[in-house]
């Protein structure tokens, strides 16, 4: 049996340690700051100093495939991000939907799985959701209905109650300050399931608006190059996205 001297056993963790770190640099050689929202699960929510959900889940496996790295950051609402992103302090928002408006100061990455907004409302509420009339109506600061629903907004400002959090805007249908909130069909299930809202309903007939989403970057070389990989990935892992999507819904659905 033979032994190692101190002398190079000292040389051989030395290197063992660098080639450590030597892999850990090669596995990406660009770090993007990523907008993540620490009270919207399903998709993305701090427990425990860690972010999960869905899109923590897809992006974390897109980005790794994309041989990107990530930092995340967090802000008080959608709105505040893509500002962050305007002026250059912030890579990357995910579930992004497109918009002309966005497109002026952004880029889009192909879309990587798509989203339904629903409409939910108090079980007395029985009148029906029309594009017209007097409805308050509570949604996310920042958020993207579609332009039917830009068209009734500025029609009507004054029936739009703009609030960050779901169980927020749920709070307000429960004591009837709203007639409405429109929420992503996961995001507004999850919050029934785990709050305290059991005379709130989902409007299953009344769909605003069904869209894909995509990675939001900034308009600079940072984010062309972020957004040609990115691209990539999401193209090579279309199956393994949507094997993520399909067992949140199966688990929501049971649970």
């Amino acid at each position: 049996m033979s032994f190692i001297k101190s002398g190079s056993l000292n040389t051989v963790i030395c290197i063992c340690v660098l080639l450590l770190f030597s892999k850990s640099a090669m596995s990406c050689d660009e770090t993007l700051k990523v907008s993540a929202a620490q009270q919207w699960p399903p998709y993305s929510y701090l427990e425990d100093g860690v972010y999960k959900g869905l899109d923590i889940e897809i992006l974390e496996l897109v980005l790794t495939k994309a041989k990107l790295c990530w930092q995340y950051v967090s802000f008080p609402s959608s709105a505040r991000a893509f500002k962050e992103v305007e002026n250059n302090r912030v890579d990357l928002i995910f579930a992004a939907s497109w918009n002309l408006q966005r497109e002026r100061f952004a880029q889009f990455s192909v879309p990587y799985r798509t989203e339904s907004m629903v409409l939910f409302s108090h079980v007395d509420n029985t009148q029906p959701f029309e594009f017209k009339g007097k409805r308050t109506i509570a949604v996310n600061r920042g958020s993207f209905y579609g332009n039917k629903f830009g068209e009734f907004v500025a029609q009507c400002e004054e029936c739009i109650v703009e609030v960050s959090l779901a169980h927020q805007r749920f709070a307000l249908l429960q004591n009837k300050r709203v007639d409405f909130s429109i929420e992503d069909d996961l995001t507004g299930s999850y919050t029934l399931q785990h709050g305290n809202f059991y005379n709130i309903t989902k409007r299953i007939d009344s769909v605003i608006h069904n869209n894909h989403v995509h990675y939001l970057l900034g308009l600079n070389k940072k984010g062309a190059m972020a957004k040609e990989r990115i691209d990539n990935a999401v193209k090579q892992l279309d199956k393994e996205i949507s094997q993520l999507v399909m067992q949140y819904k199966q688990n929501l659905a049971s649970g």
